[in-house]
């Protein structure tokens, strides 16, 4: 995948490299993204919200086997986002 779009700390957006030109001068994406974009919540905290597309055209493998896999490890990648990040706070705060 490729970089399509980099807001840093707060979006990013990954494409096919065979779709990076289209992605970037904003049109339709056929093959899979994948989106990130952090958005506050107050001052002190923030929510990561992860968005994204599958292929306009999939296979029953793809249906049955690669797209739980796939919500398996996006769910155990986002919850090691937030305890890291938990943790970096608590850390932040102990050193004052």
């Amino acid at each position: 995948m490729a970089v399509a779009q980099l807001l840093p700390g707060t979006a990013m957006v990954l494409v096919q490299r065979n779709e990076f030109e289209p992605a970037i001068l904003g049109e339709r994406v056929h093959g899979g993204i994948w989106q990130f974009f952090v958005e506050p919540i107050d001052d002190n905290n923030a929510r990561l919200i992860m968005r994204g597309a599958a292929p306009d055209e999939t296979s029953l493998l793809y249906d049955f086997v690669f797209d739980p896999a796939h919500f398996i490890m996006e769910r155990k990648m986002m919850c090691g986002i937030k305890e890291r990040a938990e943790r970096d706070e608590r850390l932040a705060q102990r050193l004052g």
